[in-house]
């Protein structure tokens, strides 16, 4: 007895082809926000960090204390070191943050919107994956145009207003009415 051969029902060649990923725009940026502190910024700080370390200290808040000197220590180098120049990369299938080789694909990502921080344009892109909730890249002037008619094509933009939560509005009211620094 001969075995039949099975053969298959759709040809091979009508087989639908994958997409090659095709790189839209790329652009070089730091990857954070940077402004160096001065002398007066620092010396404000420590004085009410003072002050509060000894109303701590007399309740026993010890550890209260440890992690706070930890984040002044974390906010100290983010001001002192100046980050890295990184590329950042838009395909048609998605955005690659800097070195990064997993893609944020644009079916998971929503919306995006426009905030300035210290002199630079925040790109915010919103997506539905869980942490990071909100991708940021610092984007030079020359790019933003550019970047906002890539990205129009894929994603909806978003007035900034409606995103805003109350931390976002809590730190913005303390930066405003209680400065350590002065405006020059």
């Amino acid at each position: 007895m001969e075995k039949e051969k099975n053969t298959p029902s759709v040809p091979v060649d009508d087989n639908p082809k994958i997409e090659q990923e095709k790189t839209i725009y790329t652009w070089k940026a730091f990857e954070r926000p940077y402004v160096k502190k001065n002398r007066e910024f620092w010396t404000t700080a420590i004085a009410i960090l003072a002050l509060v370390f000894l109303i701590l200290f007399l309740v026993g808040e010890w550890l209260f204390i440890a992690s706070i000197i930890a984040f002044v220590f974390l906010y100290y180098t983010l001001t002192t070191v100046r980050p890295r120049l990184i590329e950042h990369t838009i395909t048609n299938k998605g955005i690659y943050y800097a070195d990064n080789p997993n893609r944020y694909d644009w079916d998971l990502l929503t919306s995006f919107w426009w905030t300035e921080k210290w002199g630079y344009s925040i790109l915010n892109i919103e997506g539905m994956i869980r942490f990071p909730g909100v991708l940021q890249f610092v984007v030079n002037e020359p790019d933003k145009k550019e970047l906002e008619k890539v990205i129009s094509d894929y994603l909806e933009k978003e007035e900034e207003i409606k995103k805003r939560n109350f931390m976002d509005k809590s730190s913005d009211w303390l930066m405003k009415n209680l400065p350590l620094e002065s405006k020059k």
